[in-house]
């Protein structure tokens, strides 16, 4: 029986700390931990939202933040897991999530937005986003729908 787990983030490993209930010293497994890639397209270069992705993320992998002027060199260059799109910065977000499935169909593109709308929601689905969110000012929340989203089989 577990009665504690610690989990302590390293920049190449997870490192897992489990007590069990008749042991005295910890047993540690150690699991590698991918580089995760993700990729915010703003409006301008100074988008707060891109800082707590980042943080969000941990150690765990990079947010490149880029405006819609300079995304497709950046997405030619890399390869990202996750692609947001700021909705409430970008209005031609619907084509914009059409250009970036082409040029990397197996990223999630992920609409995000301050005050979501059904149309708006409806229209990035149309165009080939993995979803509409809005976005998370609680790190913790975000940290957790990263890690579902990252895991989860593309729809």
């Amino acid at each position: 029986m577990i009665n504690s787990r610690t989990t302590i983030w390293q920049p190449q490993t997870v490192l897992l700390q489990f007590r069990y209930a008749m042991m005295t010293a910890p047993i540690k497994k150690e699991i590698p931990v991918m580089d995760y890639k993700i990729l915010f397209i703003a409006g301008n270069s100074n988008a707060q939202w891109g800082n707590i992705l980042q943080k969000a993320i941990g150690q765990a992998g990079c947010v490149k933040l880029t405006t819609l002027r300079n995304f497709s060199s950046l997405i030619m260059k890399d390869s990202f897991h996750l692609i947001f799109i700021d909705a409430g910065e970008i209005s031609s977000f619907p084509q914009l999530v059409k250009e970036v499935h082409q040029l990397q169909p197996e990223a999630k593109i992920i609409v995000a937005t301050a005050s979501p709308t059904w149309q708006r929601a409806r229209d990035a689905m149309r165009a080939g986003a993995y979803d509409y969110i809005r976005k998370h000012q609680n790190i913790n929340q975000l940290a957790n729908y990263l890690s579902e989203t990252i895991h989860q089989e593309n729809k």
